[in-house]
């Protein structure tokens, strides 16, 4: 087994990543952890410091749907399958433990049956100390870059079965904050893109 880790510089210029910034500020709610890492909520507060806001495909302005088209291209997968766009905000002291983005045991049986194949991440800034994103059994860390792509695979190849060299975490924010987009695309298509799509 692999991790296909793939990177790609300037996918978004500074000024689609702040009108991606703007956008979601308004949105922002506090990040949730789900599955196996489904904890109450001071254990949850403890594995993850963040905020997030989701924006579906009938959301989409001509930033998301260029982000989207970019990942389809990538992926060869059909925009169907991507879920909503996930903005994350880490202030200070911010941080994601060690975690796996694919669906344990402890998710739904419709989840698993139509696992996270790829995440996708998309760096909106970089004026901050810390936040690496560190794969800790490849002893991997990237350096959050304005516009940089980077995706993996979640599983093994070939299979829909986890691949444990995808385990991966976002390091304490020391100084400033980071923002981040993740994208997961899933091995069908997803549910909640049913009759928002037209052509995809």
């Amino acid at each position: 087994m692999s991790l296909h880790l793939y990177q790609e510089k300037n996918v978004l210029t500074k000024e689609e990543c702040e009108t991606i910034i703007q956008k979601a500020l308004p949105f922002l709610q506090k990040s949730q952890v789900t599955g196996e890492y489904d904890f109450d909520h001071f254990n949850q507060k403890k594995f993850r410091m963040s905020e997030e806001a989701h924006f579906h495909i009938i959301d989409d302005d001509v930033v998301t749907r260029k982000l989207r088209n970019k990942i389809k291209d990538i992926s060869g997968l059909p925009i169907s399958h991507q879920e909503s766009i996930c903005v994350i905000n880490y202030t200070k002291d911010g941080y994601f433990l060690p975690h796996y983005d694919y669906f344990g045991h402890d998710t739904t049986d419709d989840n698993r049956s139509n696992q996270r194949l790829f995440t996708y991440l998309i760096y909106l800034n970089e004026d901050f100390e810390g936040g690496i994103t560190e794969f800790p059994k490849e002893n991997i860390k990237i350096k959050p870059e304005t516009g940089l792509l980077i995706t993996w695979n979640n599983v093994i190849d070939g299979t829909n079965e986890l691949n444990p060299k995808s385990l991966h975490c976002s390091t304490e924010i020391t100084s400033g904050e980071k923002w981040v987009v993740s994208v997961w695309v899933r091995e069908h298509q997803a549910d909640f893109t049913k009759n928002l799509l037209i052509n995809n």
